[in-house]
């Protein structure tokens, strides 16, 4: 299952879709939970585009102080799918 992020008023939701157990291991490669990438893309002021792939990101604070920088797609109007999520100064070469 695939975990989509619907963002709306009142908070942000998963939904399952296929593909789940992919999105969060690749979180987890990069020490990021689910529930922080959430909350991120949810409350970030800081938003953006990657410059490598165009996507949206979001930056903001992980649990443990970390900056992270958060990309994903926007599905529809309301559906934000996780891309990736690493420490901010941490990207690949």
């Amino acid at each position: 299952m695939v975990e989509y992020l619907h963002r709306g008023a009142a908070a942000c939701r998963f939904s399952s879709f296929s593909g789940r157990e992919e999105i969060i291991e690749h979180l987890a490669e990069h020490d990021v939970l689910p529930d922080e990438f959430e909350r991120i893309v949810q409350t970030s002021g800081d938003r953006g585009r990657s410059a490598s792939t165009g996507r949206p990101t979001a930056l903001g604070y992980g649990d443990d102080g970390r900056l992270l920088y958060c990309v994903y797609e926007l599905m529809d109007e309301i559906t934000v799918l996780p891309v990736t999520a690493f420490e901010k100064g941490k990207e690949r070469p």
